[in-house]
């Protein structure tokens, strides 16, 4: 059984969970530090991972309060997706992983 296509993060009893589905469209983990200056990319691999602190998570939402207008609707519901998560599992920081 294949993962898939989406965001996925380990939730505060460490199992990996799906936290924001993939349907198609011109976004990815990547586009976080590149628009928004925040986060951490590990460079190499074939997957797309991404570490962000709290601070960043918290930066991460009001970034899509104040402007989400400026960006893709699907780069937004990823942003705020990966905000709720963080936040329904009180995590310090996240690091995530991207499938497509």
């Amino acid at each position: 059984m294949s993962e898939m296509a989406g965001v996925y993060a380990h939730d505060k009893d460490g199992r990996e969970q799906l936290i924001h589905e993939y349907f198609g469209g011109d976004y990815g983990l990547e586009d976080i530090p590149e628009f928004l200056g925040i986060g951490a990319l590990d460079d190499g691999g074939e997957v797309v991972r991404l570490h962000l602190s709290a601070q960043e998570i918290a930066r991460l939402k009001l970034e899509m309060d104040a402007s989400g207008f400026d960006y893709e609707p699907d780069f937004v519901q990823m942003c705020l997706d990966i905000h709720r998560f963080v936040t329904a599992n009180t995590l310090d920081g996240v690091s995530l992983k991207a499938t497509f």
